[in-house]
């Protein structure tokens, strides 16, 4: 609770925090804004699937988003979220699309 998912290292754009309640379309786009301010606010992060999936006896979901960095490296993300007891749990995977993301894709 009230805690952000990275370190902030720009006090003028600060990172979102996470408050225990949250749906679903709230924790992506915390996810997504977490990543556009952490990367100064200058990406654009487009969901490219959010679907549930079972972790254990508990339902969580699997947000796979991308964005492109400013010299034009398009990269990844995998994402696997759940919140139990009041927190948040993060699985995070990034890697440059073109080659990592997809050839790391069965591991994930």
């Amino acid at each position: 609770e009230g805690e952000s998912i990275f370190k902030s290292h720009n006090k003028e754009l600060p990172l979102p925090t996470f408050k225990k309640g949250m749906l679903p379309n709230e924790l992506e786009e915390f996810i997504k804004t977490s990543l556009k301010n952490s990367h100064g606010g200058t990406i654009s992060v487009i969901t490219e699937n959010m679907s549930p999936v079972e972790l254990g006896d508990d339902i969580a979901f699997r947000l796979q988003l991308s964005y492109f960095l400013e010299h034009g490296l398009k990269k990844s993300v995998d994402a696997l979220l759940t919140t139990k007891n009041d927190k948040l749990y993060v699985i995070m995977y990034v890697a440059p699309s073109l080659h990592y993301a997809q050839k790391h894709q069965s591991e994930i």
